[in-house]
């Protein structure tokens, strides 16, 4: 399931939303729903951005890694909730190591 949900994600970076509708039509194919498409999606994208957060630290913590981190984003299609829970995640992380 994992692997089709990837294959779902991929094709639409890479087609873009229209062409991949038209070309691989998983809906109409393989008798799925919008949701687990949408889902397919945001699990990849919010996986994929927060890999990309996995080396924060606070010396990252600058206007061009933010930048860098909202174009990242914004090609993934992930929303800002979910992209800024990610963050929040991090930043919690490196607040309690600093605690401790």
């Amino acid at each position: 399931l994992r692997a089709f949900q990837k294959l779902v994600f991929v094709s639409e970076q890479v087609f873009g939303e229209k062409k991949a509708k038209f070309l691989l039509p998983w809906k109409r194919v393989f008798n799925l729903t919008d949701a687990q498409l949408n889902l397919a999606k945001k699990d990849n994208a919010s996986s994929l951005y927060n890999s990309k957060l996995e080396g924060f630290t606070e010396d990252l913590l600058n206007e061009s890694f933010l930048s860098e981190l909202r174009t990242t984003q914004q090609q993934l299609g992930l929303g800002d909730e979910t992209a800024s829970k990610s963050m929040q995640k991090i930043l919690r992380q490196e607040v309690e190591k600093k605690l401790d």
